[in-house]
């Protein structure tokens, strides 16, 4: 489809700055070029369609310009304009910005999709890709200090070049790993999204960013699986809330112990835009390989959550860690907290009744060793002076 599309790029003259990207169908230009001409026969009246054409045509190369006839160069200079307009493509711009004037605009080469790169008159460039009647900004780009016109734009390999009055910069414009969210990773055609995190090395930051290139997809073998998103098969058309894994959960700590159960609460992060679950893992802190269960949020997403393991065994010491994950992905684990469950059946909360008695207990004993002394003086006092 490219190599049939002609692009063109269109600014305001006069009043606000605005820009505008327009497709317009090659056949369509050919076909008003080899159409009709349209005349003026008198300052007086309107322009209308030339009835006949001199051979040879204006247009058509000629092997001696000096041998056209008068009548000939008097028709080309009387008939300017064709009779035909051409529309543009989806009958309106596929790309509108206000407030900027583009004054450059390339396509890059090698690719069955469709991707520009626009530069600003203020220093900016933009990476669109169209697709389906809509344009997508994918990036946008600063690379210079200073708002200057950029006059020139090249497209090489994984690269830009762009040139001012003042400097020529190259930008790197196939760059997936600065998209952190879904929505921005598939509209850009160079990249897709590993939704499935145990596809990626553990030494990469898997977490906060799981958007690779299409290469580095294909030469892993990822895109067999189904967890991989790229802008053919996520709908990029739908306005959605941005969507990423979700944080990781806060403040896991045991609120209650028995000899075989252990009550967790943990505060939630950011659900990512999902429904989001809870990934518990226990072991015995030394021998035991992790035991995991999943945990559905049962309560409002930023209120504590509450889930008691249980089955264990008594007077063991226990590792536990927790994550979240939903159907973008999954957090980072906790930090660890390690915990033992008690050797005689009672809780922590009768633990905590016996310890408040055994403090009544040892108050009442100090405010009794205060008052018998004072009370002894008093009495003393009082019998000497009868």
């Amino acid at each position: 489809m490219k190599e049939n599309v002609f692009y063109g790029v269109f600014i305001t003259t006069t009043g606000t700055p605005a820009s505008a990207i327009c497709a317009f169908n090659l056949t369509s230009i050919d076909a008003a070029l080899e159409g009709s001409f349209i005349e003026q026969t008198s300052a007086n009246e309107f322009w209308k369609e030339a009835t006949t054409v001199l051979t040879p045509r204006p247009g058509q190369c000629t092997n001696d310009s000096m041998s056209l006839s008068e009548s000939v160069l008097q028709f080309i200079a009387d008939h300017p304009l064709m009779h035909m307009t051409v529309q543009p493509m989806y009958g309106k711009p596929i790309f509108v910005m206000d407030d900027e004037e583009l004054q450059q605009l390339e396509l890059h080469n090698n690719m069955t999709e469709i991707v520009f790169y626009a530069a600003s008159n203020t220093g900016k460039v933009y990476k669109l890709f169209f697709k389906n009647g809509n344009t997508y900004t994918t990036s946008t780009y600063e690379p210079l200090s200073t708002s200057e016109v950029i006059w020139t734009l090249k497209q090489y390999d994984d690269n830009v070049y762009i040139g001012t009055d003042f400097s020529v910069r190259r930008l790197r414009v196939i760059n997936c790993e600065k998209h952190k969210w879904i929505n921005e990773c598939v509209k850009d055609p160079h990249c897709g999204w590993v939704n499935k995190t145990d596809l990626l090395p553990q030494n990469e930051n898997q977490h906060n960013n799981m958007c690779r290139t299409i290469e580095y997809i294909k030469d892993n073998n990822f895109q067999t699986v189904n967890d991989v998103y790229t802008h053919e098969s996520y709908d990029i058309s739908i306005t959605t809330p941005k969507s990423c894994p979700p944080d990781k959960p806060q403040y896991l700590r045991v609120s209650n112990t028995t000899e075989d159960k252990l009550q967790l609460r943990w505060i939630p992060g950011f659900d990512g835009g999902h429904v989001q679950t809870f990934i518990i893992e226990y072991r015995n802190e030394k021998t035991d390989p992790w035991t995991i269960k999943t945990v559905d949020s049962i309560i409002s997403n930023y209120d504590p959550q509450i889930y008691e393991l249980s089955g264990l065994q008594s007077a063991i010491l226990f590792e536990i860690r927790l994550c979240a994950k939903n159907k973008i992905g999954t957090s980072p684990n906790t930090e660890s907290i390690t915990v033992s469950t008690s050797n005689s059946g009672s809780t922590m909360a009768s633990m905590k009744a016996d310890r408040d008695e055994s403090y009544d207990q040892t108050v009442g004993l100090i405010v009794l060793s205060i008052l018998l002394p004072i009370a002894i003086l008093t009495t003393f006092i009082l019998t000497k002076r009868q």
